[in-house]
């Protein structure tokens, strides 16, 4: 996932109160900004996230994606359960002074 991409679409969700999440959509290589708040089963492969949330300086991250995930926070790869097992939701804490 191109990083600058996702990250102009995060902080244009941010900045809307329509905005419920945000898809990648690998077969295309595009984001696009999401109404809706659940997230589902893709059978395309579409990864999806909801934006995160401000709490004690630190974001709580949710993804669930039809394959295997690796996160990475300020380019280091995090050990999150749920990330190695398709289909399943993963949350982790990242702090708020992480860069974009």
């Amino acid at each position: 996932i191109n990083a600058e991409y996702g990250g102009a679409a995060t902080a244009e969700c941010n900045e809307r109160s329509d905005c419920g999440g945000i898809t990648y959509e690998p077969y295309s290589k595009k984001y696009t900004l999401r109404k809706g708040v659940e997230l589902k089963n893709s059978p395309s492969n579409e990864i999806s996230w909801m934006p995160a949330v401000s709490a004690d300086d630190f974001y709580r991250v949710q993804i669930i994606c039809d394959d295997i995930t690796t996160v990475y926070v300020d380019g280091e790869q995090k050990t999150v359960a749920g990330t190695g097992v398709w289909n399943q939701m993963a949350a982790l804490k990242v702090p708020a002074s992480t860069s974009t």
